[in-house]
């Protein structure tokens, strides 16, 4: 008597779960959701790794979380404009709150905080007041004022 041993297939390189086409990787996935069915049996059948079938099961999950789950904040839908916020607009805003607002240098600095979230010094309030005096000083005492007395009597 003889035995003859049957020749072995040769390993493919294709990985199976490369091959695999779209429609086939959602019924994976599905087939993963089910919780009487085993993944390393789902994983033998499709020839692939149990890891491949939890990745799957993830992608599907994230999925269904994402239809069905609530929906993520959204912004205002009253926003009338966005404005973006430089150094220069800071340093306006601090002079529109004291001069135009009579707002005093801590309330301002109290305001660039709960508006902006934008914890600043009182020292840097004060230095772009300060600066501001400094550069409208030489332009107020260079206009004439002399004709102002005569009208004002």
């Amino acid at each position: 008597m003889t035995i003859v041993a049957e020749p072995t297939p040769k390993p493919t390189n294709r990985c199976a779960a490369r091959a695999m086409t779209a429609s086939q990787r959602i019924d994976l996935a599905l087939d993963s959701l089910d919780q009487r069915r085993c993944v390393s049996r789902l994983a033998g059948d499709h020839h692939v790794s149990r890891k491949f079938v939890y990745q799957q099961q993830s992608i599907a999950l994230d999925a269904l979380r994402s239809a069905f789950g609530p929906p993520p904040p959204t912004t205002d839908p009253a926003v009338l404009f966005h404005l973006p916020v430089t150094k220069g607009w800071l340093r306006q805003f601090v002079l529109v709150a004291t001069l135009v607002g009579h707002s005093a240098l801590r309330g301002t600095q109290e305001m660039l905080d709960c508006l902006l979230g934008l914890p600043v010094s009182l020292g840097w309030v004060h230095s772009v007041v300060a600066d501001a005096i400094g550069k409208a000083r030489p332009i107020n005492d260079a206009q004439d004022l002399s004709r102002v007395g005569t009208i004002a009597s």
